[in-house]
């Protein structure tokens, strides 16, 4: 991917960054709390591979890839990204033609 083929007027979808923290409530039983890291407009897009299918033993389970190509944020795998009230476990992230202008970013969800 270029730089020069992606353009502001393309990032039109909103994401959040997110962290999850696993903490304890008052019973000492864990709670998760999400953070809000940032909020973005990306572009969303669907790589050639779409839905993956994960066989366990008690049955099948199909992943969702998404591409997500927003401004540059400093972020790595630990983060999440929530698109549409669903949250992405990041998979890969890329400097794109390492300018620190645009970060392209491999999410995927269980469905």
């Amino acid at each position: 991917m270029w730089l020069k083929d992606i353009s502001s007027s393309q990032l039109k979808k909103t994401i959040e960054i997110i962290t999850v923290t696993i903490g304890k409530d008052e019973d000492g039983l864990p709670i998760e709390s999400e953070s809000l890291l940032a909020r973005k407009k990306a572009k969303v897009s669907v790589p050639s591979l779409r839905k993956q299918e994960v066989y366990k033993n008690e049955g099948t389970s199909v992943t969702k890839t998404l591409e997500f190509i927003f401004r540059y944020e400093d972020i790595d795998e630990s983060a999440y990204i929530k698109y549409r009230n669903k949250l992405y476990n990041i998979r890969g992230v890329e400097n794109v033609e390492e300018k620190d202008r645009f970060l392209c970013v491999i999410g995927e969800c269980s469905t």
